[in-house]
């Protein structure tokens, strides 16, 4: 069995400056935690993938084949659209009816606010990077919000995949 402490940590890492973006005022930061996001929400996609031997994943990345957040997301679109509950710690809950709809979203704002930030378009001039900051830390805050749904999702999933090989 892989040693996954160092994936923890860098899952802690990661939640805690998430938690605490007010405190940065530096899109490009953001703009990292915005990946870091996706980095999360795609390990555990993939980890659900794997964990149910699904044939059309194994079988792109038997052969090396990149497998897009897209493809990820389509693979593992019937179990995320059921209905997932997220009991915070303030005893708030978090609720998404479909998971695979807010994730889907979320990645087409990430790439346009990713993409924003230095890439030009010749027909209209370069927004500013205060509105690209208050577009980015959106799509950060976000993206905060759909990993922990993702994570509870997966926490989920894999208890229902052990409970059924019991």
């Amino acid at each position: 069995m892989f040693d996954n402490y160092n994936k923890r940590d860098a899952y802690k890492l990661v939640l805690s400056r998430l938690k605490n973006i007010s405190n940065s005022s530096d899109v490009f930061q953001l703009v990292g935690l915005v990946a870091s996001c996706e980095s999360i929400i795609l390990d555990r996609l993939t980890a659900y993938l794997v964990g149910t031997k699904n044939f059309k994943y194994e079988s792109k990345s038997k052969n090396n084949k990149h497998v897009s957040f897209s493809e990820l997301l389509q693979l593992c679109k019937l179990e995320l659209q059921l209905s997932n509950q997220i009991n915070t710690k303030t005893s708030c809950l978090i609720n998404s009816k479909n998971l695979f709809a807010e994730l889907m979203e979320w990645k087409e704002q990430r790439n346009k606010f990713i993409h924003s930030v230095c890439k030009s378009n010749s027909n209209i001039s370069h927004k500013s990077l205060i509105k690209i900051y208050d577009e980015v830390f959106n799509c950060c805050t976000y993206g905060y919000y759909l990993v922990r749904l993702t994570l509870k999702w997966s926490d989920q999933t894999k208890r229902n995949y052990n409970k059924l090989k019991n």
